[in-house]
């Protein structure tokens, strides 16, 4: 998984035919990852409308709201990734 402010590559390029990667996480991606490993373990798919995210979506790359910077970090709640 590459982090940080820049990609070497512009998004459309990184998610063209064939992508790179499935998806692309655009600003802030604590809540993002936590939102996205929600919605694959439930629908088994990734969602085509996440907020933060820019995804390949019927053959179109489609860029969604960017995630807001989280002022206070402290305010995001804890997860428990342990599945078991």
């Amino acid at each position: 998984m590459e982090e940080g402010p820049i990609l070497l590559l512009p998004i459309k390029d990184i998610l063209a035919s064939p992508p790179l990667v499935d998806l692309v996480v655009i600003g802030e991606g604590e809540i993002t990852f936590v939102e996205l490993l929600t919605c694959l373990q439930d629908k088994g798919s990734l969602p085509s409308l996440l907020v933060g995210a820019v995804v390949q979506f019927q053959g179109q790359v489609q860029i969604n709201e960017s995630r807001p910077t989280i002022d206070n970090i402290d305010e995001v709640l804890k997860q428990d990734y342990l599945l078991g």
